[in-house]
């Protein structure tokens, strides 16, 4: 996977071998996927976050 990856990473990024009517579908899954591991990534800093503040104000179990 990694060989291929970096054989190709650009034609893949760039969209090369892909139809000029699928280009839009391709970028909105790229950009949806981009926006979800961003907002997951800000729930999970959040919730991080949350626990910490929470430990030191010494309510909860420290089971983790």
């Amino acid at each position: 996977l990694g060989t291929w990856f970096w054989q190709d990473w650009r034609g893949v990024i760039l969209m090369r071998k892909i139809s000029e009517a699928d280009r839009p579908y391709i970028l909105a899954v790229r950009i949806g996927l981009v926006i979800f591991f961003a907002t997951l990534s800000l729930l999970v800093y959040r919730a991080w976050r949350r626990k910490e503040q929470k430990r030191k104000e010494g309510v909860g179990s420290d089971a983790f």
